[in-house]
């Protein structure tokens, strides 16, 4: 009986020594037969449009900075930067945070093209403006009701398409994240990329 449960033991252990070996082969088959080439630090760098999965994304990802130079996107910050709240608790944080940010940026807009305030009360409406274009996955473009309603919080006498387009765009543009663009070794900062 003792002798059935050592041999057991025994090809059990010898699969998860056989697994693990193919497992550490096949990664290393992968990493050598990658599409991208490699710095001198180890990384992998190119497009993500190249990988055929998650796994095989670069370690540096093709991007443009905003000074429209070409370089690459570290993997792990992009991933930091856009990456989606851990509970419920955070999300609320986080939209809280957001909506505040939006609003200070749009008082502020306005404020600098006019030298007057913006109600308190508007602070609803923009957020309601906000969200509604989200859900129907309108970022920067608002409808001609969207803008009446973004006009109608702007101070009276300063009422215009114009400054309510630059004082929407000032509040969605609020929470940008900016990550660094590395040239192709991985260290030398040639921009940045924004997220929002």
């Amino acid at each position: 009986m003792n002798r059935r449960k050592y041999s057991t033991i025994f090809v059990i252990a010898t699969l998860v020594v056989a697994l693990a070996g193919s497992a550490y082969a096949l990664s290393t088959r992968q990493k050598a037969n990658s599409v991208y080439p490699t710095n001198s630090k180890g990384q992998t760098y190119g497009s993500p449009a190249d990988a055929n999965t998650n796994d095989e994304i670069p370690d540096l990802m093709a991007a443009q900075a905003t000074n429209g130079e070409l370089g690459y996107l570290d993997y792990d910050e992009y991933r930091e930067a856009t990456r989606p709240a851990s509970s419920r608790e955070e999300a609320l944080e986080i939209m809280s945070e957001y909506e505040m940010n939006a609003w200070l940026s749009f008082k502020d807009c306005v404020y600098r093209n006019t030298g007057s305030e913006v109600e308190p009360e508007g602070y609803d409406v923009l957020v309601d403006v906000m969200y509604r274009g989200r859900m129907m996955r309108r970022w920067y473009r608002l409808d001609d009701d969207e803008q009446l309603r973004i006009i109608e919080i702007l101070p009276e006498g300063y009422r215009t398409s114009e400054l309510a387009e630059e004082a929407w765009y000032s509040a969605l543009t609020a929470n940008s994240v900016s990550i660094p663009v590395y040239d192709k070794d991985g260290e030398t900062i040639i921009g940045e990329f924004i997220i929002q």
